[in-house]
């Protein structure tokens, strides 16, 4: 017969077994949520960061930010040379394949890029970084697809390897590359950031008065230091709630179904 377990070891059982609470939010299952929190997408500066509270205070006396360690995640994204990535850097394209022809073919192939050699052509978007996420972008064509590469030259001609397959990559050295990293919490204290969640209305007292301010739990921050053209990308794939969803959905159902027609028509020496 197994003894009963003593009552110290136990207690120490339990303890290890039992877990902080979490905020309540988007991290809460759905049947849990309050119904009266709403999707919301803020922008607003960053002036601290509480990380015992788990509170960023933000310029908007309005709005109460809150944050769970467990699941909110904090990004840096940046627009970069791609000159100026190192080599090795993981990349991914939103572009068209065109494999090298070889044999008497080859003297009369490349009229519109020069020589018939395994080419990355049409190249509508460059992502990197290790908390990169494919966003919801869908090439002009159906030969435009996504694909993962690795960097093997900094400089003119670029390269990049798919696979088993070297391809020189059709750009200049103007090329930009959309970077998104991981950031620590407290690094967008004095920054403007962006901020997605969940939040709700609630009344407070400040000053001896009573207010009604937004308090927001928060899945994702951001800080963008990007370009024109990429902050159309980021807002595209982290802007507002009601309609990434939508967009993603659409994204992936396009690119199960290649656009067909003249605009799909390949390039002399691309690969079907």
């Amino acid at each position: 017969m197994i003894p009963p377990a003593a009552p110290g070891f136990a207690l120490l059982l339990a303890s290890l077994l039992a877990e902080e609470p979490r905020l309540p939010g988007p991290s809460a299952p759905k049947s849990d949520r309050d119904p009266a929190e709403k999707p919301l997408w803020k922008k607003a500066k960053a002036s601290g960061i509480d990380k015992k509270l788990k509170v960023i205070d933000v310029k908007d006396p309005s709005l109460e930010v809150v944050w769970d360690p467990y699941t909110t995640t904090f990004h840096h994204h940046r627009t970069l040379l791609l000159k100026d990535l190192p080599e090795g850097s993981i990349l991914h394209i939103l572009g068209k394949i065109h494999e090298e022809r070889g044999g008497p073919e080859k003297q009369n192939q490349g009229k519109k890029y020069g020589a018939a050699e395994a080419l990355l052509s049409d190249i509508e978007h460059i992502g990197t970084g290790k908390a990169y996420k494919q966003p919801p972008l869908v090439g002009k064509t159906g030969f435009i697809r996504w694909h993962t590469a690795e960097l093997r030259s900094t400089r003119l001609p670029f390269f990049a390897r798919v696979q088993n397959r070297s391809y020189k990559l059709v750009t200049d050295e103007r090329a930009t590359v959309l970077s998104t990293d991981k950031l620590d919490p407290e690094a967008i204290v004095g920054k403007t950031a962006w901020f997605g969640g969940r939040a709700r209305k609630v009344t407070v007292e400040r000053d001896g008065k009573e207010r009604q301010v937004t308090r927001m739990v928060v899945t994702d921050v951001h800080v963008a230091d990007v370009s024109a053209e990429h902050m159309k990308v980021f807002l595209a794939q982290w802007g507002d709630r009601k309609n990434v969803a939508s967009m993603e959905a659409k994204a992936e159902s396009d690119a199960k179904e290649p656009k067909a027609g003249k605009a799909a028509k390949p390039a002399p020496g691309s690969f079907r």
